[in-house]
């Protein structure tokens, strides 16, 4: 029986390491090879690219897009104005208006060795004074006490973190310096109803066209108040200075460090602090500890699951007072609702894209609201990644903190023993952050350059490699989602090193539709699992992200011109040989 497995074994192993070098070599990795690159394209599809990618690079249309989509709609009239959009920037960056027109897009890139990740891309119109007004709207209780954690740390460590999870109406239009990724503003409890509507019917989209063969995607802020999320990160970020403080560790250290309860509690008298034995357990009660002892994050189960409410589950032991005290002041009832009602809609768009055999994948979002997104996002590969990578996060990589937050979330998937699912991107709010952080006065949660930016991405692909050879296989499933050529050679021969088969799902790829086609179409095409950003929505609605994709395809002028070059050579290569596609 032995033997029999040992060999079973042995015959997996050849055949991954077959793979491996079939699919290795049949990959250029210079995607210079514009027949295997734009296989997928018709021709009319090539010239329409020639057309709309060097027109994302004109300064004049850009800053005037408006005003000429205004004069366009009044010299056409509505019909041939939209005939127009449709066969130019929509037609390049968008995947239909309806489920049935995105669906037939879905089955093409199916055809061409690409999985498809829907993205429905409609954003409310509105003002940059509405989206501030919104920005603030709602917000009545549940602000954060200064006690108890100003009971151990310092004033102005408290003040500054307060100022950077604090909504500011300046940064209420969260569109501003943003390029590559979709808004949205809390408009009701309805509309974010509305929204969970959506993000399950793009789950039966996906099945309906191309099977378990997708990957539904979702942002956080579109299911409930983003205030919210704030006041959440805001939590987290405190109890992380009080604890840093009191015991001479951050909550990661505790984590990372595996502290037991008796140390956690033998650091708080060596710092002199006199301890009541009824209010310290109480305490203890609140603090989740594995089955081991070991200190573990807030238990957020008691969030998602059991519906109890915020300032119940995050306390602290008032050195001073000695009485455990919550760290943030009441909520007020309509609060209370909404934070239940956000949790219920996570679960929901996550248990039905389960039930229909697919992953979703938690977009990553500004940093004020990370550490909640983050939280939540482990909770729920907690819940649901048991047995496979059903829930996937988001890691930023021009953030300086992405190698430490992907060791801590490793980590926690490793001492629970459930699936780690991850994407990995170079991040859509850089802009933002840092004009946000010099005016708050807090420290720049960005890279100092584009260089250390790459290799952030880097070192964090080679550690989650690193973790699916550690661990048992399956364990890990990592999207490499960039538009970056050499990355992707990087990821490529990082998979080819750790002898990690393309067939096996441990390690994917993605970019946006309309870009990059070279990479998405080589990879699918040498076999490698790929994926592309399928964005849909009625083309009234989608002009902001059309107005983004101009945006990034300017600033990225380097890639512009080389995508150019490479579609008119597979032009020629078609017209000279005769093989070209004219429809």
């Amino acid at each position: 029986m032995a033997s029999t497995e040992v060999s079973s074994s042995q015959a997996s192993a050849a055949v991954n390491i077959d793979e491996i070098k079939e699919c290795y070599n049949k990959l250029d990795l210079d995607f210079k090879s514009t027949k295997a690159a734009f296989k997928g394209k018709k021709t009319s599809e090539l010239l329409r690219s020639l057309i709309v990618l060097p027109l994302c690079t004109v300064q004049t249309l850009r800053t005037r897009e408006e005003l000429l989509l205004v004069g366009l709609k009044k010299i056409f009239g509505e019909k041939l104005y939209a005939k127009l959009l449709k066969s130019t920037f929509f037609g390049q960056f968008v995947g239909g208006e309806t489920i049935d027109e995105v669906q037939q897009t879905m089955k093409r890139l199916k055809s061409c060795g690409v999985k498809s990740i829907l993205d429905y891309c409609v954003e409310a119109d509105i003002s940059s004074d509405e989206a501030e007004k919104k920005a603030v709207e709602g917000i009545v209780g549940g602000e954060a006490k200064i006690e108890p954690v100003g009971s151990v740390v310092d004033k102005a460590t408290v003040e500054k973190t307060l100022q950077r999870y604090t909504v500011h109406k300046e940064f209420g239009d969260r569109r501003k310096d943003v390029v590559s990724a979709r808004t949205y503003f809390y408009e009701s409890e309805v509309q974010c109803d509305k929204n969970c509507d959506i993000f399950c019917a793009s789950v039966d989209a996906i099945t309906s066209a191309i099977g378990s063969w997708g990957i539904n995607c979702i942002k956080l802020t579109a299911l409930g108040r983003p205030q919210l999320l704030l006041k959440l990160s805001e939590l987290i970020a405190q109890s992380n200075n009080f604890y840093k403080t009191l015991i001479g560790s951050s909550w990661d250290d505790l984590l990372l460090n595996k502290i037991k309860k008796e140390e956690f509690l033998k650091r708080i008298e060596d710092h002199g602090v006199q301890i009541d034995e009824i209010m310290m357990q109480k305490w203890l009660e609140t603090v989740d500890f594995d089955e081991n002892g070991f200190v573990d994050f807030y238990d957020w189960r008691k969030l998602i699951e059991e519906h109890q409410r915020l300032d119940q589950i995050f306390q602290v032991y008032n050195v001073k007072t000695k009485r455990m005290e919550p760290l943030l002041n009441c909520l007020t009832e309509a609060e209370s609702r909404e934070t239940v009602n956000m949790m219920d809609r996570i679960v929901r768009t996550i248990e039905y894209a389960k039930k229909h055999n697919l992953r979703t994948m938690i977009d990553a979002e500004q940093t004020y609201f990370q550490a909640a997104i983050s939280r939540l996002a482990m909770a729920m590969m907690r819940k649901y990644n048991k047995e496979d990578a059903i829930v996937f996060s988001t890691y930023q990589a021009y953030l300086k903190s992405c190698l430490r937050n992907v060791e801590l979330d490793l980590h926690l998937a490793r001492r629970e023993g459930f699936h780690f699912g991850c994407k990995v991107v170079r991040g859509a709010y850089m802009e933002q952050e840092r004009k946000r952080a010099a005016a708050l006065n807090y420290d720049d949660p960005v890279n100092p350059n584009i260089e250390a930016t790459a290799e952030m991405y880097r070192k964090v692909m080679q550690r989650i490699i690193k973790e699916s050879q550690e661990r048992s296989p399956g364990s890990i499933s990592v999207m490499a989602a960039t538009h970056n050529e050499q990355s992707t050679k990087n990821v490529v021969e990082m998979m080819r090193e750790a002898n990690i088969s393309p067939s096996s799902e441990t390690v994917s790829f993605a970019q946006l539709y309309g870009m990059c086609d070279q990479i998405s179409y080589s990879l699918g095409n040498a076999g490698y699992s790929v994926y592309k950003y399928v964005p849909y929505g009625s083309i009234d609605k989608v002009l902001p992200y059309l107005s983004r994709r101009a945006q990034e395809n300017a600033s990225v002028l380097g890639k512009i011109r080389r995508e150019v070059g490479l579609m008119s050579r597979e032009l020629l290569r078609r017209i000279f040989t005769f093989g070209g596609r004219f429809d």
